[in-house]
């Protein structure tokens, strides 16, 4: 059988491929195997019009095109800054583009990562190793910006260490007070301190405060006082210049936080700081209490912070603070309600209720923090807290007193003075306790400073002369009387004070012979203030 298969005749159109420029969009009446679908258009609230070609003026708002104010609409973009959102892309899928990314979008995508809590490897290394590839062309603002945004994450990569430390020592010339700021912040993060990055950052910054203070806006001057808290020369010069322009700035329109969060830092470094600096950020946050009837905790407590630490009478500030807590005391976290209580007991420590009525009642505080007992005891630092402020109406914490080996220092110095000072007569059952206590707290000092070590000559109505020993407490007392000159005010008054008190007065009058000869040889060294002159008067009377 004879097949045939039929021939047609080849042109020259038969080599040429038909490609249609123009798809019409899909309608009931259209072949819709030639037409493209409907969602392939681009989105009218997403789509940019091509000005002069189409009826669009990019000169006048359209509220029309505002994308990010679309969840409000009921509608969630699936981009964020022309990408795919990262907070969704593990559950959309699909590539994130980061090799596409410049360096301002790089950062906030870090940041928004950050924000979401994004966990996920494969996004951190790939944004890491985007930000490796931009490193070289980076300026210095936003080297520094990735650099803190990444030390706020919990995702590590040495390289991306390695390469921006050395980019920021490289481009240290350029930086400005803001992004020494940045870097100073990041290194708190252990994972991303460098030692000699952060000496030359901070002695950059110090020449930028003491080369021309007036260009510096007040806002960083306040952002570089929470970050310089190390004990160097160069942090000091820092602090005495940054003191400066808070003074003759207007701080009032500061964001209420920055001046909140210098507030809280300047406490930390009492004596290094000026005071009139320091006065005035106190008065700004008053200020701003008085002003404003919501409750900030952050805010609060960092005003009973500087009322225990600079000794300020302001009974309207306590009045108002007592008012905010009355209805919203639920409202705080325990952190918080255990530095509302041990701040409230230190405020009022030294205070004469006659003169100050400093009457902070944390009752609803105690109230509050009691509901979570359990995360107290788990924690020796907010039990501690909460001891300081229970010691002067209730019973303390037998659990804490017997196991004080696991409190940090800085809890035993703090629960030391709260004993040694508190208003009410401790429980008889707990006298072995705090007696074993004090025995813990002195057995610490050949590690403390001689600042910390005056601590301990607070003693209060505490008998450590027979609790201590009289070999510690002549150790004790020669190394801190040795670095005298060096001490600020209030260490020195609390050595006076110890010298001159009623406590055994038989015992102390060596070390006020002692003492006097210093006084004497050095009259200099006594400091200027009325605790002081009562000490040295009472010293002359044994």
């Amino acid at each position: 059988m004879e097949i045939r298969v039929a021939r047609w005749p080849l042109g020259p159109r038969a080599f040429v491929v038909a490609k249609r420029f123009y798809n019409p969009p899909t309608t009931p009446k259209s072949d819709i195997r030639a037409a493209r679908k409907s969602w392939s258009k681009q989105h009218p609230d997403f789509r940019t019009r091509r000005p002069l070609v189409e009826p669009y003026n990019l000169g006048r708002l359209h509220p029309e095109k505002e994308w990010w104010k679309l969840p409000r609409k009921g509608l969630s973009p699936q981009t964020f800054m022309g990408f795919p959102d990262v907070a969704h892309i593990e559950k959309r899928g699909g590539a994130l583009y980061t090799h596409l990314m410049d360096g301002h979008t790089l950062c906030m995508v870090v940041y928004r990562c950050i924000d979401k809590d994004v966990r996920d490897f494969g996004i951190w290394r790939s944004l890491a190793q985007q930000a490796l590839n931009l490193a070289m062309g980076l300026d210095p603002y936003i080297v520094s910006l990735l650099f803190l945004y990444f030390s706020r994450s919990d995702h590590y990569d040495y390289r991306f260490v390695a390469t921006f430390t050395g980019r920021i020592l490289a481009t240290l010339s350029q930086f400005k007070l803001h992004e020494c700021y940045n870097v100073l912040l990041a290194m708190e993060n252990e994972q991303y301190l460098h030692e000699l990055t952060k000496q030359r950052v901070t002695r950059h910054a110090e020449a930028l405060c003491l080369g021309d203070a007036r260009s510096i806006p007040v806002e960083d001057a306040l952002r570089m006082i929470t970050v310089a808290r190390a004990n160097t020369p160069e942090v000091d010069n820092i602090l005495l210049a940054l003191g400066e322009i808070v003074e003759v700035s207007d701080i009032s329109t500061v964001d209420e936080g920055i001046v909140v969060d210098a507030l809280d830092a300047v406490c930390g470094m009492a004596g290094r700081v000026d005071r009139l600096c320091v006065g005035k950020l106190f008065d700004e946050v008053c200020a701003r209490l008085e002003e404003s009837s919501d409750c900030n905790h952050s805010r609060n407590i960092a005003l009973l912070r500087a009322l225990a630490t600079f000794k300020y009478r302001r009974p309207l500030a306590i009045e108002l603070i007592q008012e905010r807590l009355r209805d919203n005391a639920h409202t705080a976290n325990t952190v918080e309600l255990c530095r509302y209580m041990s701040l409230a007991a230190e405020a009022a420590r030294g205070q004469h209720s006659a003169a100050v009525p400093l009457k902070l009642s944390v009752a609803n505080v105690r109230a509050e923090a009691m509901k979570a007992a359990d995360k107290l005891l788990g924690d020796r630092s907010l039990a501690t807290q909460f001891l300081i402020g229970c010691l002067g109406s209730s019973r303390p914490f037998e659990d804490i007193l017997e196991n004080v080996a696991l409190l940090q220092p800085a809890d035993v110095l703090r629960l030391y003075e709260a004993i040694a000072h508190a208003r009410a007569d401790l429980d008889p059952d707990v006298t072995e306790g705090v007696e074993r206590f004090v025995k813990h707290a002195w057995g610490l000092s050949p590690q403390m400073t001689a600042t910390e070590a005056a601590r301990l000559m607070r003693c209060g109505r505490l008998d450590v002369d027979s609790a201590v020993g009289a070999d510690m407490l002549h150790d004790t007392f020669h190394r801190v009387m040795s670095e005298m000159e060096a001490l600020p005010a209030d260490s020195k008054a609390a050595l006076l004070d110890f010298c001159s008190s009623q406590v055994i007065r038989d015992r102390r009058e060596r070390f006020a012979k002692k003492i006097l000869a210093k006084l004497e040889a050095e009259p200099a060294s006594v400091p200027r203030n009325a605790a002081a002159a009562a000490a040295v008067l009472d010293i002359y009377e044994l």
